[in-house]
């Protein structure tokens, strides 16, 4: 995964950055980030598998809970390694301004790699595993998700990458988990 992304920030990242700044100037731009960026935040992420698993819950729907349930514990699996990169890493996000204090705990050098990213991909590979037709358009707003961070300037091209990555294995450790678990 390191090679993956070394390899991707020197080939994509620096040269993207001005494309970047002109497209996030865009009219269109700004309907987009209002609409797709909220489904990748981690408390909007937490309500919604709670509202699946509720539902599932209340119509004694076992296929609900259980995609609730892998697709939180593919959101921790994900989760943890991700935000321990984050600290690890401190790598400055792509608008940090020249001069701008530098400090472990900001959000400012904490790109690497995109929780959002890895979250939708968590989450989305979570649910479609019990819910195999939504398997596509779930991962479709998962692919939104992390374009958009990458289109607001929030992260490089390789970040969004890597946190898809990082939430996919997220998901593979979850539902080996899951399949052990079922077997026992």
């Amino acid at each position: 995964m390191a090679a993956l992304s070394a390899l991707l920030f020197f080939l994509v990242d620096q040269r993207t950055q001005v494309w970047l700044i002109a497209t996030n100037n865009q009219p269109w731009m700004a309907v987009a980030k209002e609409i797709v960026t909220p489904f990748g935040k981690f408390d909007r992420i937490v309500g919604m598998l709670a509202i699946l698993w509720l539902t599932g819950h209340l119509w004694k729907n076992t296929r609900c809970k259980q995609a609730a349930g892998l697709a939180m514990t593919s959101l921790i699996c994900a989760g943890i390694p991700v935000l321990a990169l984050k600290f690890l890493t401190h790598r400055p996000r792509p608008l940090v301004l020249p001069g701008h204090v530098h400090s472990a705990l900001s959000g400012y050098y904490q790109s690497f790699p995109s929780a959002e990213a890895a979250s939708a991909f968590a989450v989305a590979l979570g649910i479609s595993a019990f819910f195999p037709k939504s398997r596509i358009p779930l991962l479709f707003v998962a692919v939104m998700i992390a374009a958009m961070r990458v289109l607001r300037l929030a992260h490089w091209p390789s970040d969004a990458v890597m946190g898809a990555a990082f939430g996919c294995v997220g998901y593979l450790i979850a539902a080996r988990r899951l399949h052990k678990k079922s077997q026992m």
